[in-house]
């Protein structure tokens, strides 16, 4: 069961970097259409340097939580009871949950929630 665990620890990992990728896209996004609104003599949308500082924080906290995943995924991927424990057909299966069009909905409908505030 200690598998288990670890596989979950790691989908979080990936769910928070993804979380966090998807937040820059929409942060470069704005910085764009309001870079490109302004003047050119006012300059683009710039941060304070807590801001930057804050945001160099979660980089490293997150580059140490992806450290410590690989490390968890090359131990899961060297247990050979983990891998007789998995149906051969798991990676098909769930590459077809992930491109189905109820899964990607589902997505875009959880992001839209936690944007909204809902």
């Amino acid at each position: 069961m200690v598998h288990a665990h670890e596989a979950v620890e790691v989908a979080k990992t990936v769910l928070e970097v993804a979380d966090l990728a998807w937040s820059a896209v929409e942060h470069l996004h704005h910085h764009d259409n309001h870079f490109n609104h302004e003047n050119s003599d006012q300059g683009g949308c710039t941060l304070s340097a807590e801001e930057l500082e804050d945001l160099r924080k979660e980089n490293r906290r997150l580059r140490q939580l992806l450290d410590q995943n690989l490390k968890i995924l090359q131990n899961l991927a060297a247990s050979s009871c983990f891998l007789n424990e998995c149906p051969p057909d798991l990676h098909e299966r769930l590459v077809a949950a992930v491109n189905s069009e109820s899964f990607l909905t589902r997505l875009q409908s959880l992001r839209d929630g936690s944007v909204d505030g809902t």
